[in-house]
């Protein structure tokens, strides 16, 4: 698109894209200009419709529009939760506070499984678990000089940066299986620029966008 048909939507920001793109997600914060409720609004993709959904931030639609994951402190501290689009209501999944995140939650291509990057005992750790909010199904998958926000492609693969050993060496994009014990292995053609971060992967897999600081 050129830009010739950009339209005002209305105030909101965290927006994110129904599968069927029909329908946005957003957040409006606590204060704001036109005094609307606080939390996670959806709304038509024209900007018609808009109603308020929940209180929370930072939405994301699972992979068949029937869920989506935000981010509240309902109980008393921030963590992670889920909204059923059909029962209109929502789930504690992650029982544990979600103090330092590194970048937002993401869902699996399947839906059944939420990882993050999150800092535990100073250490950064790529945490996986059951959607359904099982804490038995939770799982370290890495730990080490890593951040996010994570990518989770249909490849079965996760794309998040890392740095080699010091924290002053250059933030490089890896890849690394969602399950089982391989490392994280540095991704092709990273030579330039000293920070390549926030992936996201095609809808096949097979291949990634990500913001760099690379000159031209």
């Amino acid at each position: 698109d050129d830009g010739s048909r950009l339209t005002d939507l209305g105030q909101g920001y965290d927006p994110t894209w129904s599968p069927d793109n029909k329908q946005i997600l957003f957040s409006i914060a606590q204060e704001n200009k036109e005094k609307e409720q606080a939390g996670i609004w959806i709304m038509n993709a024209d900007g018609k419709g808009r109603q308020w959904v929940c209180m929370g931030t930072s939405p994301v639609f699972c992979q068949d529009g029937s869920r989506f994951l935000f981010l509240s402190n309902h109980e008393g501290n921030q963590s992670i939760y889920v909204y059923d689009m059909i029962e209109g209501t929502s789930k504690k999944v992650l029982q544990e506070e979600y103090k330092k995140p590194n970048g937002s939650a993401r869902w699996s291509p399947d839906g059944k499984k939420i990882a993050f990057v999150d800092e535990r005992e100073g250490n950064a750790e790529l945490i996986v678990f059951d959607a359904a909010g099982s804490e038995k199904e939770k799982t370290v998958r890495h730990r080490g000089k890593i951040g996010g926000p994570i990518a989770w492609g249909p490849n079965s693969k996760i794309a998040l940066w890392g740095r080699e050993k010091e924290m002053t060496d250059p933030r490089r994009l890896y890849t690394i299986p969602a399950e089982g014990d391989e490392g994280p292995s540095i991704m092709a053609n990273q030579d330039t620029g000293t920070s390549n971060i926030d992936p996201a992967w095609s809808p096949d897999g097979k291949r990634l966008v990500f913001v760099s600081d690379r000159a031209k």
